[in-house]
């Protein structure tokens, strides 16, 4: 559990970074950090349930905590633009995250 919140500190300040030091806008920064943070959810999935399911068998709280990082994130965001990009990959992480757990 502890990796993965390090994990999305690490992604949160790539984004703080993004905006303020290179001048990016919110919305690419917000979609660019959360594909990032999907691809290696995929790959950690993977490597879960394929290559080290014997050792990983009883582990569910790495999906826990990005469910709860990502409710997190819908809930204080949500309704205060347009749906945005990054809600609906918010969204669709939340939905994809569960069924692992």
């Amino acid at each position: 559990m502890y990796a993965t919140w390090c994990i999305i500190a690490m992604l949160l300040n790539l984004t703080i970074v993004l905006i303020y030091s290179l001048q990016i806008t919110q919305t690419i920064a917000c979609t660019t950090v959360l594909s990032i943070l999907a691809v290696v959810l995929l790959i950690y999935v993977a490597l879960d349930l394929y290559f080290f399911e014997r050792y990983l068998r009883y582990t569910s709280s790495t999906y826990v905590t990005i469910m709860w990082a990502l409710v997190g994130s819908l809930a204080v965001n949500w309704g205060h633009e347009e749906t945005p990009l990054y809600h609906v990959y918010d969204r669709v992480s939340i939905d994809v995250t569960g069924p692992w757990y």
